[in-house]
């Protein structure tokens, strides 16, 4: 109400009238109020009634308002609804066409969907909807890494260190003074939050060096060498979808992916069929360059178990498919695929793309790749998902 009234060029139209209860404290009946406000006490609470008690003098008092206006402001009375039907107006208008009666279409409203929306609520198995890198249930706990503690809020912190460390810099002051302040502020600072009493701090750069020196694939850079380059940390994707299904992606996967994409496949169908028409949104926890390649790079604290043989590659892929982390990074790759095909000169798949790395932290091993699942998806399945996200009914 205050721009049209303050920034109209050549005319406003006001309807004014003593409608309802709360009318009479509008910014209006303040305006159009003529008496001066402190005249008595307590008139910030009662102007309201007052004006609502003068309400059988309203023209009057409008009439002088609009006299000292200067033929600015004129004030004109609106007939009542029994005058309009009355009036003989009506049999004088204009038959409107018969073509003007056609009714709307149905516009179906645009959606905005995440990976989490995707799989939630489907069956069987258990989704990162509710819990953040979830944790299996163990009789005996482990040192070290795999005592720290586990689930949602573990998990958070982790991801929260591995955002503003430098994995160059582990035994730097500043790397310790990270981890020291996210550990209190999520309450994990003391042993005892802990399921076994261990060093929280020390725990945390410990894995924070052991992450460094692993292998994000068997004949790859370490994880250290892939966050030296240039990165986008937390990298934030929207993108357009036509009218997808998930049942004709899981036949993109069967007949153009690699083993992970075949063998998810199947599950893949399982989930519930939603429409996914509007725009699919998501955050990558790094992108990363290395030697002209960009990688996708996720954090993942999940407690397969309190040994490194327990998250060797089969028990990697066997999290990945059941929390259904598969479709999720084959939807982060189809966000950077298309984030590079119009922001790249020059870009091409094979040449640019170095991969994924999913950093399992409790597993990860100086010198190996245990803990580190990795995958390519294979330019064909790429291309087939892009035209899948593309698809109109």
């Amino acid at each position: 109400a205050y721009v049209a009234l303050t920034r109209a060029k050549r005319r406003c139209y006001v309807h004014w009238a003593p409608i309802g209860s709360s009318y009479k404290w509008s910014a209006l009946a303040w305006l159009f109020d003529p008496t001066e406000p402190g005249g008595r006490d307590g008139w910030q609470t009662q102007w309201g009634d007052d004006f609502h008690a003068a309400a059988l003098s309203m023209y009057t008092d409008l009439d002088r308002f609009v006299e000292g206006a200067a033929g600015a402001i004129g004030v004109a009375s609106v007939p009542d609804e029994a005058a309009l039907q009355e009036g003989g107006d009506r049999a004088t208008r204009k038959p409107v066409p018969e073509g003007r009666h056609r009714p709307r279409p149905h516009r179906q409203p645009l959606a905005i969907h995440s990976f989490s929306s995707l799989v939630a609520g489907s069956e069987p198995g258990t989704h990162a909807r509710d819990v953040r890198d979830p944790a299996a249930t163990d009789a005996v706990v482990g040192d070290g890494i795999f005592g720290f503690a586990r689930g949602a809020d573990a998990g958070q912190c982790l991801h929260t260190i591995l955002e503003h460390v430098d994995l160059d810099r582990v035994d730097a002051d500043e790397t310790r003074a990270v981890v020291d302040r996210t550990l209190l502020a999520h309450g994990l600072a003391e042993p005892g939050a802990h399921p076994t009493p261990v060093d929280p701090a020390a725990v945390v750069l410990q894995n924070l060096r052991d992450l460094a020196a692993a292998r994000a694939c068997a004949d790859g850079p370490s994880v250290g060498e892939l966050c030296r380059g240039d990165k986008l940390i937390e990298w934030q994707f929207t993108i357009p979808m036509g009218l997808p299904d998930l049942a004709a992606l899981a036949a993109a996967f069967e007949q153009h992916g690699g083993s992970v994409a075949r063998s998810y496949a199947a599950r893949l169908r399982s989930l519930r069929p939603r429409d996914l028409r509007g725009y699919l949104t998501g955050f990558a926890d790094l992108i990363a360059s290395h030697d002209g390649r960009y990688w996708v790079v996720d954090w993942k604290s999940n407690h397969l178990g309190d040994r490194l043989a327990d998250y060797d590659q089969g028990a990697l892929q066997a999290s990945m498919e059941h929390h259904d982390y598969v479709l999720q990074y084959h939807l982060y790759v189809l966000a950077w695929h298309r984030h590079l095909t119009a922001r790249l000169p020059g870009y091409d798949y094979e040449q640019h793309f170095g991969g994924v790395c999913y950093a399992f932290l409790r597993g990860a091993s100086p010198g190996t790749d245990n803990g580190m699942f990795y995958d390519r998806p294979p330019r064909a399945l790429v291309e087939a998902m892009d035209r899948w996200a593309r698809e109109e009914a």
